[in-house]
C-alpha cells in the first residue's frame, strides 16, 4: 500500500490552471472556446483572468500553469519585470505572449524569458497545438 501511495506522489497532478493577464476578456473568452482542442482529455482545467497587479501572486496557486500575458506598448516593461520575478520553475509552466501591436524588436526581447509562443488573435492558439502537445508530454 505504501508503494502505491508513493507512486501517486511521484506522478504529476492532472490539473492545469490557465492564468490570463489581460485588460478585458478577449483572451480568456478565446481560451474557454478552444482549450478542449489543446489539452488531453484526462486533464482538468481552471481558467483565471487576472489584473496586472495580481499577476505574480497568481503563480503560487498551482505548479502547472499555462500563462497568457497580454502585452502592449504601455505594459511591456511591467511584463518583463514580472517575467524576471517568476523565472524559476519553468518546466511545468507554459508562457505565451498575446501581442497587441508590439514591434518585432520587443517580441525578440520577450522571447528571452522562456516564452513558448506569440499570439495575435485567440484563434492563433490552434497554431500552437504542437507546443501544447510537447508541454503535456513533459507533464506526463
Amino acid at each position: 500500500m505504501t508503494g502505491s501511495f508513493i507512486n501517486q506522489l511521484d506522478r504529476p497532478s492532472k490539473n492545469v490552471r490557465w492564468i490570463i493577464q489581460e485588460t478585458h476578456s478577449r483572451w480568456s473568452n478565446g481560451v474557454k472556446r478552444f482549450y478542449r482542442d489543446l489539452i488531453p482529455l484526462d486533464f482538468t482545467v481552471t481558467i483565471q483572468s487576472v489584473e496586472a497587479e495580481m499577476r505574480t501572486k497568481a503563480f503560487d496557486l498551482e505548479p502547472q500553469l499555462i500563462v497568457i500575458w497580454e502585452v502592449n506598448r504601455s505594459n511591456l516593461v511591467a511584463t518583463i519585470d514580472s517575467l524576471l520575478q517568476i523565472r524559476g520553475n519553468t518546466v511545468s509552466r507554459l508562457h505565451l505572449i498575446a501581442c497587441d501591436q508590439i514591434s518585432l524588436n520587443h517580441r525578440l526581447s520577450l522571447a528571452e524569458f522562456d516564452v513558448s509562443g506569440f499570439l495575435e488573435h485567440p484563434e492563433d492558439l490552434y497554431q500552437l497545438k504542437p507546443v501544447f502537445d510537447g508541454y503535456f508530454a513533459r507533464l506526463g
